[in-house]
């Protein structure tokens, strides 16, 4: 199985973000999991990590907002 970050680089200041991970190989799409963010000089916070949708080429995206 591979994971690969696929979430733009940018965003607008004080916008949600949803954090977006392009999966392949096997996976389950009832799979979760938690993603933590640690910010410079700040405190991490977690947020869960949940299939978002299946790709054409049979790959998946799990999602954290």
């Amino acid at each position: 199985m591979a994971i690969e970050n696929v979430t733009p680089v940018l965003w607008p200041s004080g916008d949600e973000v949803t954090l977006r991970f392009r999966v392949t190989g096997r996976f389950r799409e009832e799979a979760v999991g938690t993603v933590r963010v640690v910010p410079e000089g700040q405190p991490s916070e977690d947020y869960p990590l949940t299939f978002e949708s299946r790709t054409r080429d049979d790959k998946a995206v799990f999602a954290a907002k």
